[in-house]
């Protein structure tokens, strides 16, 4: 678990320093770049909605993890009954949603509203294999709102 955790922790670390860095080529609603991995995930969507387990396990890699914004990370067995019974995303409603594309890798991110709970701020690491776009990783973050305390 322990080693898991580190690599989920170095894989996030590597993914949001490639996210910052200068060269960045957007290819959101503006029409730039090649927008082949955004809309691979808004077929995730679209299958996730749908409760398309089969549609859903096209799109992940063998590495694949979800981790939500309770910290718990679920691999791509567990996930994919999950998605079966539309439990992972059930009705979340994704605002902002922008995408990067660094060539191999591309970082989707978003806000994540679902019914009776505080929104949440997205990161999708989807990575370029022979098949295709597939999402290596989700990680959920709770949005706190103005004013209140982080956990410690």
């Amino acid at each position: 678990m322990r080693r898991l955790l580190a690599s989920c922790f170095v894989i996030g670390a590597i993914c949001f320093a490639t996210w910052m860095a200068n060269g960045a080529i957007a290819f959101a609603a503006d029409g730039g770049g090649d927008a082949a991995a955004l809309q691979a995930d808004n077929a995730l969507q679209v299958a996730l909605r749908k409760k398309d387990a089969k549609a859903v396990g096209a799109l992940l890699d063998q590495q694949f993890t979800w981790t939500n914004e309770a910290g718990q990370t679920l691999m791509s067995a567990q996930f994919l009954r999950d998605a079966a019974t539309g439990t992972v995303v059930g009705d979340t409603e994704y605002t902002d949603v922008k995408a990067r594309d660094y060539g191999q890798l591309a970082i989707v991110t978003g806000i994540g509203k679902r019914t009776g709970h505080t929104g949440t701020f997205f990161a999708r690491i989807w990575v370029k294999r022979p098949a295709g776009w597939l999402l290596l990783t989700h990680q959920d973050t709770t949005i706190l709102a103005k004013g209140s305390s982080s956990q410690q």
